[in-house]
C-alpha cells in the first residue's frame, strides 16, 4: 500500500510540475497555470466554500486549493477508495440540489457516456452563483480510462455547456493548430521509440510544442486547440 501510494503521489507531482522531457510538459503546465489563475482571480476573498471534484481520480488538483479555505470532496466511479462519494448505476451523482460552490471537472468529459447528464448533475449540485471549472480535450490520441468518446470544438463545447444553463465566463485553449500536430506526432512515437531516446526526443518535441505554440493568439485557440479550459458560472436567479 506504501509503495503504491508512492505512485499516485509521484504521477500526480508529474501532472502539476511536469519534467521538460515528459510528453506533456507544456500542456500540463498550461492546465496547471490556468487553473491557478483562475482560482487567484475568483476564490482569494477568504469565504468558505465546497468544491467538488467529479470524476477525481488521484485529485491531482487539490493542492492548487490548499492556499484557500474550501472543503475539497471527490466524485468518482465505484472502485477509487481517494473518493468521498461514487457516481451511481444510473451516472447520478449522490449530492443534494444546490450542495456545493465549485465544481472542478478536468478531463473528464470526453470519457463520459453521456455528457449531457453529466452537465446537468453538475448544474444541479451546484449552488446558484457557483462555478464550474471544467478542461476537456479538442484534438487528442485515444486514451481509455476506462472509455474515451468525445472530442470538442471550442463552439462545439460552448454550446453544451450554455444548452444546460451556464454562462459561460470565460474560455481558453492550450496548444493551437501546429502545437497540437506536433503532440499528435510525438505521441504517435512515443510507445514504438526504445525508453533511453524518449526523454531527449520529449524535450526536443516540447519544445518545439511551446515555440509553435507561440503562433497562434489566444482568440484562436478558443475555436482549436488540444484542451480547453471554461469557466462558467449557474446564474444566481436559478431555483431549480
Amino acid at each position: 500500500m506504501t509503495n503504491l501510494r508512492h505512485k499516485y503521489m509521484e504521477q500526480d507531482k508529474q501532472r502539476l510540475y511536469p519534467s521538460r522531457s515528459n510528453r506533456g510538459f507544456y500542456v500540463l503546465t498550461q492546465l496547471r497555470k490556468h487553473l491557478e489563475s483562475t482560482t487567484e482571480k475568483y476564490f482569494v476573498d477568504g469565504q468558505q466554500r465546497t468544491l467538488v471534484d467529479v470524476g477525481c481520480g488521484s485529485m491531482p488538483y487539490r493542492p492548487l486549493f490548499n492556499p484557500y479555505p474550501i472543503h475539497y470532496v471527490g466524485v468518482d466511479l465505484p472502485g477509487n477508495n481517494q473518493a468521498d462519494f461514487y457516481f451511481t448505476d444510473d451516472a447520478k451523482i449522490p449530492l443534494a440540489n444546490h450542495h456545493t460552490d465549485i465544481i472542478l471537472s478536468t478531463q473528464v468529459l470526453e470519457h463520459v457516456d453521456d455528457p449531457k447528464t453529466y452537465l446537468e448533475e453538475c448544474f444541479r449540485i451546484l449552488k446558484p452563483g457557483g462555478f464550474l471549472i471544467l478542461s476537456t480535450h479538442g484534438y487528442w490520441n485515444y486514451h481509455p480510462t476506462p472509455t474515451d468518446y468525445w472530442r470538442w470544438t471550442g463552439a462545439g463545447l460552448r454550446k453544451i455547456i450554455e444548452d444546460t444553463g451556464f454562462l459561460i465566463l470565460e474560455t481558453h485553449g492550450i496548444m493551437g493548430l501546429s502545437a497540437a500536430a506536433l503532440q499528435l506526432l510525438q505521441d504517435s512515437i512515443w510507445l514504438k521509440m526504445p525508453k533511453i531516446f524518449r526523454p531527449i526526443f520529449g524535450l526536443f518535441m516540447q519544445n518545439m510544442i511551446t515555440l509553435c505554440d507561440k503562433l497562434y493568439t489566444p482568440l484562436a485557440r478558443t475555436q482549436n486547440a488540444s484542451v480547453f479550459v471554461t469557466i462558467s458560472q449557474k446564474p444566481t436567479n436559478t431555483t431549480d
